[in-house]
């Protein structure tokens, strides 16, 4: 089975709210929905079906991911020090996505192969977050005058 990204969505619904405490810690927060196709690959339809069906029912059977189970889904984590970046409150859903027919015709355009049997799903919300800021000191003024004693 493919497990193909094919889109990438900031979260309209949880923007604006990591984007208040990004602006109170001075990290950047970026909510995304990630889109991806899966993809069944066998010899006939029976068994791509098979495939399918045993995929989905996995999904269907973990629908959130969070704590140690989305820490060990991640990708390898950042190479920079500090704590991981799955917070034990942080969760990701798995969820069947609806697309259209012409969407998903339009993206096998886009790549190599023909066609094939798909089921989309959309994983949200996916956090990313920037490092930890350095916080950088304040300005400073200095106003010197020189006197020339005479």
């Amino acid at each position: 089975m493919t497990i193909l990204l094919y889109r990438v969505d900031f979260n309209k619904t949880m923007r604006a709210a990591w984007s208040a405490v990004g602006n109170a810690d001075g990290r950047g927060y970026l909510a995304l929905d990630l889109h991806y196709l899966l993809t069944p690959w066998a010899d006939n339809a029976e068994h791509q079906h098979m495939i399918l069906g045993r995929g989905m029912q996995a999904l269907e059977q973990t629908p959130v991911l969070s704590g140690p189970t989305l820490f060990e889904a991640s990708l390898p984590q950042p190479a920079y020090a500090g704590e991981p970046q799955s917070a034990a409150s942080d969760a990701v859903q798995l969820m069947l996505e609806e697309i259209s027919t012409e969407a998903l015709m339009r993206t096998f355009d886009s790549l190599p192969s023909d066609y094939r049997l798909s089921v989309p799903y959309v994983a949200r919300v996916v956090r990313i977050d920037t490092a930890e800021s350095v916080p950088t000191p304040p300005v400073v003024d200095a106003d010197t005058e020189l006197r020339v004693d005479s």
